[in-house]
C-alpha cells in the first residue's frame, strides 16, 4: 500500500502513452482516408 504513489505515477504516465497512441491512430486513419 506504500507504493500508490509510484502507482498514480504509472497511471499518468500510461495516459499519456494511451493519448498518444489514440491521436497516432487517428492520423493514419485520416491520412488513409485522404490517400
Amino acid at each position: 500500500m506504500n507504493e500508490l504513489p509510484g502507482t498514480g505515477d504509472n497511471f499518468s504516465i500510461w495516459t499519456i502513452v494511451i493519448g498518444g497512441i489514440l491521436i497516432i491512430a487517428a492520423i493514419v486513419l485520416l491520412l488513409r482516408k485522404k490517400w
